[in-house]
């Protein structure tokens, strides 16, 4: 028992070197290791504060944006004989009869706005036909259900598109008035 005991004891300095040096080198690898996470996070938060002070913010860039194209558009009806007139049409897609009273008007920039106004004068009767089938041939739950119009406006634009042909810039459609009524008894 007592060899037992002094073979352990002097293998014990033997196996305390060799965890030592596997310690030490446990303990460098993770050490850099970290220290490389803490670089790549030093550099990343650097470029992060580098870009949002250098510039302004996405959502201040684009407001501004349209700041600047609010002064420079110009709002045309597209009746313009009688700019408040509204295009009618029906629509029956879900089979309830509904007829439908809107305005349309487009937002144009403003030093085209001239030309297109006579576009729109002469080709009224054109875009009233193409408005209403539209309309005509829109689904019911889009003209109720979409707040915006959006799926109406784009229709609308490439409506208006067609008739006019590529010379006519139309930044948006604009639908100040679109009135649902009952035909049915």
């Amino acid at each position: 028992m007592a060899d037992e005991e002094e073979t352990t004891q002097e293998e014990s300095p033997e196996q305390q070197g060799k965890k030592g040096k596997f310690n030490l080198k446990t303990i460098v690898i993770i050490g850099g290791t970290v220290l490389v996470q803490a670089l790549v996070v030093l550099v990343v938060a650097w470029i992060v504060r580098g870009v949002s002070t250098g510039a302004p913010a996405p959502q201040q860039a684009a407001a501004a944006e349209v700041e600047q194209n609010a002064e420079k558009m110009a709002i045309l009806s597209v009746t313009p004989s009688d700019p408040d007139a509204k295009i009618t049409a029906i629509n029956g897609q879900d089979g309830d009869l509904k007829y439908w009273s809107i305005r349309v008007c487009v937002r144009v920039p403003e030093q085209g706005a001239d030309a297109l106004q006579t576009l729109l004068k002469d080709n009224e009767p054109l875009i009233r036909q193409e408005i209403q089938t539209v309309i005509r041939a829109s689904d019911a739950v889009i003209l109720k259900r979409e707040a915006d119009y959006a799926t109406l406006k784009r229709q609308i634009r490439n409506a208006l598109n067609k008739v006019l042909g590529k010379g006519a810039t139309i930044e948006e459609v604009v639908i100040p008035e679109c009135i649902p009524s009952s035909m049915d008894g």
